[in-house]
């Protein structure tokens, strides 16, 4: 027996897809676009990396991971303004994060 397509189960489809979008954007995953060359042997800039955000709340960052990461008191209006996010908008970028950092772990503490 094949199913019909109503309104309610598009509906109820929909609302599921963008509940689970939501939880994986806010918990589990996120798209960003490096915008700067500090670690171009790595990363270029212009290149889009998806991080996972799950690992390190349950191991340690290891020497040579590349991890991302928020400065303290930093605001989205001192980094960049209004024009500049309506830049990368209608180029098709993705908007640079304020104040997200991807860098190579070095140092560990002990």
């Amino acid at each position: 027996m094949k199913a019909k397509l109503t309104a309610k189960g598009i509906i109820k489809a929909l609302i599921i897809g963008v509940a689970l979008g939501v939880i994986l954007k806010f918990f589990a995953l996120q798209a960003l676009y490096i915008s700067s060359g500090s670690m171009k042997d790595t990363l270029l800039v212009g290149d889009y990396v998806i991080t996972e955000k799950v690992s390190y709340y349950f191991t340690k960052p290891h020497r040579g991971d590349v991890v991302v990461f928020k400065m303290p008191d930093e605001e989205f209006g001192r980094r960049f303004g209004f024009f500049q996010t309506l830049y990368y908008r209608l180029r098709g970028y993705l908007v640079p994060q304020p104040g997200l950092y991807v860098k190579r772990v070095i140092g560990l503490p002990g």
